[in-house]
């Protein structure tokens, strides 16, 4: 399989966690949650936004915040920062589709066993 065909499933993998997160934790039904979960699929591929664009309207991200004062950025931030959705390195913020590999199975795991049958040549 190739590096991009498995990057992309990682992402699908992710958008489906993040729905399923905020769904348990109660939260996908909610203004907040709802919000939340679309700031992570434009986060999703690979994208990075500073809190400051994000503050300052500066990021196409920035639009789920007009209206909204800094407290209720920092509140959804520090959120999915402590459900382990995204990643906050200096300024700026990444989606932690890192989280997708605790799903995965190890490279130096046992093979797969194979689909076909033992009589097919």
């Amino acid at each position: 399989m190739s590096k991009e065909i498995l990057a992309e499933v990682k992402i699908i993998a992710f958008r489906d966690f993040a729905r399923e997160t905020l769904d348990d934790e109660g939260k996908l039904t909610t203004k907040p949650g709802q919000r939340m979960f679309h700031f992570l699929l434009g986060l999703a591929d690979g994208e990075s936004v500073s809190i400051g664009q994000l503050r300052g309207g500066g990021h196409r991200l920035s639009q789920m915040y007009h209206g909204l004062t800094p407290r209720t950025i920092g509140r959804d931030l520090r959120y999915l920062i402590d459900i382990g959705l995204i990643k906050l390195v200096g300024d700026k913020i990444t989606a932690n589709v890192d989280v997708m590999r605790d799903f995965m199975p190890s490279s130096s795991g046992p093979p797969l066993p194979s689909l076909r049958s033992p009589n097919a040549s």
